[in-house]
């Protein structure tokens, strides 16, 4: 029970309104009160794992950017490396955003 509390705990206080995130803390506590085999870890795995996942992401993709526009900036061109490591990430972001 102690753990329970601990991760219902956890899940309020990680899911920041900042990011916008309390339509997903909303939907994750209705499925704990209506779907009695989805747990309070289930919860929390779905939700603050996946919240904290995707905000570390979210700061890499802002650091590349402001790089690049440094590099930019300093008007040094891309090295042939520098130039497929970016078209392939550029493949991976338009297929992860179904582009």
């Amino acid at each position: 029970m102690a753990t329970r509390i601990r991760y219902m705990g956890r899940l309020r206080s990680a899911l920041r309104p900042t990011y916008d995130y309390n339509r997903r803390r909303l939907l994750e506590y209705l499925r704990i009160i209506d779907d009695p085999n989805y747990t309070v870890e289930k919860a929390f795995r779905s939700s603050i794992e996946a919240v904290d996942f995707s905000h570390g992401t979210e700061q890499l993709a802002q650091r590349l950017g402001g790089r690049i526009e440094e590099q930019e900036s300093e008007d040094f061109e891309p090295t042939d490396s520098l130039r497929d490591a970016l078209q392939d990430l550029a493949r991976a972001i338009r297929r992860f955003l179904g582009s």
